[in-house]
This record gives C-alpha cells, structure tokens and sequence, in this order.
C-alpha cells in the first residue's frame, strides 16, 4: 500500500487521518468488500493520473458520491473518487 501510495504522492491530511497516515481503510458491511479512501490534495498527482494509477494496481475506482464505478471509457468529471 505504500508504494501504491508513493505513486500517487499521497501526502498525510491531519484533519481526516491518523498522525502519519494518507489514507483511510474500513469494511463495507453490505459487501464485505474491503474500501480504501486516498483523498486527491493540490500535491497529489493529477485526476486522471490518480485514476489511471489506480486501475494499474487492479483497483476498481468508483465515484464516491454515487458509488458508481468509473467506466474506463467515461470522460470524467473532477468529482472526487
């Protein structure tokens, strides 16, 4: 998880993590899925970049206000993932 975060530059947000984190993890209880939170800050990589990398480590990447998948082929907006 720490390299997959150093190619994001993942930087810690004291406000929403743990001192030292940079990214937060729970389990869905509906799905049972595991669900890992990264949020994008002016010293992350880019939207696109941060999503591209994502599915590079076989990550699905959703919307996080619908939920929805992010289809590959979708123009995407800058909404948070």
């Amino acid at each position: 998880m720490e390299m997959l975060l150093d190619d994001l530059r993942s930087q810690p947000i004291l406000e929403l993590y743990r001192p030292g984190m940079r990214s937060h993890t729970d389990l869905e209880p509906e799905s049972r899925q595991t669900r890992v939170v990264i949020y994008l800050t002016a010293q992350t990589v880019g939207f696109d970049r941060a999503i591209d990398v994502l599915r590079q480590w076989k990550f699905e990447v959703h919307d996080a206000k619908t939920g929805l998948q992010i289809p590959k082929s979708r123009a995407l907006d800058k909404r948070v993932i």
